[in-house]
This record gives structure tokens, sequence and C-alpha cells, in this order.
């Protein structure tokens, strides 16, 4: 199943749904600290997207999900795997799916000898992350590449390919941002490797009505 873009709905009623990201640093106390969120969530019978924070934390001043430490590397795997609870929680509480979008920093500015190792750590992070029981009817996970950043202009870690395959290969979803592409590289391109089911699934779950000019068609041959 994939996602094109950070998007939700407009409700029923007619009213807008702001969209936007919500950071959290990990909460081990979770329901405290998120209770007011659902509070104002009920309120408005609109459902919360949520976004793990990899990032602004002393324990990301180098990397995170990719770190040769391993005690730094694990740090952020409990954090994944806690953002799934707080995720499950909104969704439980909300009556509707959380979409849940990983997306690391990582990365370099030089340019590395070995591409492979960093890659491989990132990996066994993530299935380590997904490794936890969760409903994935309530939780979508999602997963978004970077292109560069500043002072990670030569490689970073999560690749628009290697993020791609690695959310086909295990059932999550591929989270595309137009701002994280060369300026040579446009998303509709990208579509051509999802096929229209994959977007009318999506769109059934989430109740919107997506044009047929939005859908792509493989070839056949």
């Amino acid at each position: 199943m994939m996602l094109l873009q950070k998007i939700r709905s407009f409700s029923s009623s007619g009213k807008k749904i702001v969209s936007g990201h919500t950071h959290f640093i990990v909460a081990q106390t979770f329901q405290k600290h998120n209770h007011k969120w659902v509070e104002y969530a009920k309120e408005r019978n609109i459902g919360i997207d949520f976004n793990p924070t990899f990032f602004y934390h002393e324990k990301a001043a180098k990397l995170t999900l990719s770190s040769p430490d391993e005690e730094i590397r694990r740090f952020w795997i409990r954090h994944g795997q806690a953002c799934i609870r707080i995720s499950r929680y909104f969704a439980e509480e909300l009556g509707q799916s959380c979409v849940m979008n990983i997306w690391i920093p990582d990365g370099y500015k030089d340019i590395l000898a070995d591409r492979l190792g960093p890659r491989a750590r990132f990996k066994d992070s993530l299935d380590q992350i997904l490794s936890i029981p969760y409903d994935r009817f309530k939780v979508y996970v999602c997963l978004e590449s970077k292109v560069f950043g500043i002072g990670l202009e030569s490689y970073t870690f999560g690749s628009s390919e290697f993020c791609l395959n690695y959310a086909a290969k295990n059932g999550i979803i591929s989270l595309m941002d137009n701002g994280y592409y060369h300026p040579a590289e446009v998303v509709s391109d990208k579509l051509q490797t999802i096929t229209p089911e994959d977007f009318r699934a999506l769109a059934k779950d989430f109740k919107v009505t997506l044009p047929e000019r939005f859908l792509c068609q493989l070839p056949t041959t």
C-alpha cells in the first residue's frame, strides 16, 4: 500500500481539517502527555496523524537509526517502537486510523568509502521498530525519503530508492514529499512504480475520493 503525499481530507461537514506535523520525543507515559491532543480531536471529530522525532535531541547530534554506536541506535529504535504505541493509542481513542511517518536526517557531506554499512544498520533498525505487534488497520506506518539536507549534500541514508523498496517489501506506506527530491525529479515519475489499485485501496481506507487523473496505469507489456 502506498501514499502519495502528506494529505488529510476535508470532513463531511465541510470544515477544513488543518494538517500538520506533531513531533514527540520519547514519552513513556504517553497517555498523560497526549490526552489533551485526544480531547482536542474528539471535540472536532477529527483524527490525528503522527510524526516521530529523530532530531533536535542530544542523541541525534550525529546519527540516529543508522548510528554505529549501538547505545545511540538502540535509543532511537525504542523511540520508534514507543511512537507506534502512541499512534495506536490515538487510533483507539479516536476510532480511526493514525498515519505515523518515519524519516531520519542521517547523512554526510563527505563522500563515504562504506555506503552500504549505514543503510544496513538503518534497515535493521526499521526491522526492529516494525517487529513489535500492532494493528496495521489502526496504525499506518510510513517511510519518507530524503534526497539531501544542509550539511548532508553527499549522501543520505534514507534515499528514495532505499525507502521505496523497503516500504514495498515490508508492506508499509511510501510517503513521497515533493520538497525532498532533486530538481530534475518529480513524484509523478515515481508513481509509475505504484498501481492504481494501491491508491484506490488507500483512498477507501481514508474515505477519500480520488479523481481518475490522479491514478496512473502501468503498461501491460
